[in-house]
């Protein structure tokens, strides 16, 4: 009775250990945001007469990742303005031309003032980066 004890503990054992070892191989397969990278370019803040409706941004998102984008967060001066689905997005390089209208209209915009725009992107693993840059708002757009 002992020794098959003995002999169930061993194999349990065993088990344990090359399971562990699969899983930890596993997720070292897994694509990490460790290696994913976001910055913004180019961006413009419109504060009347824009070619959409105002106030309105617009720039590039350079993204590099190895997991796929899921979603952009933008915040303005530190106030939530917009959520985009970026799902379609895949790995690798590129860049994505980021356009919104500033839906939360208790942040005034006003031309000749500065304003800070963070983009946050949220990735498949739900891991996030933020990017962020100043930009001056005009009063119409630029070309």
């Amino acid at each position: 009775m002992a020794r098959q004890f003995w002999i169930l503990l061993g194999v349990t054992l065993l088990l344990v250990v090359l399971v562990g070892a699969a899983l930890i191989s596993y997720s070292n397969s897994l694509p990490h945001s460790g290696n994913n990278s976001i910055s913004l370019e180019a961006f413009s803040l419109c504060q009347g007469n824009c070619i959409y409706a105002s106030p309105y941004l617009s720039g590039n998102v350079i993204v590099n990742t190895s997991v796929p984008l899921v979603s952009l967060k933008l915040t303005i001066n530190g106030t939530n303005e917009f959520w985009a689905n970026y799902a379609n997005y895949g790995i690798g390089n590129y860049t994505i031309p980021y356009r919104a209208s500033a839906y939360n209209q208790s942040l005034l915009i006003v031309a000749g003032k500065s304003y800070l725009v963070t983009l946050v992107a949220v990735f498949q693993d739900n891991n996030t980066l933020s990017a962020s840059t100043l930009v001056v708002a005009t009063s119409q757009r630029s070309t």
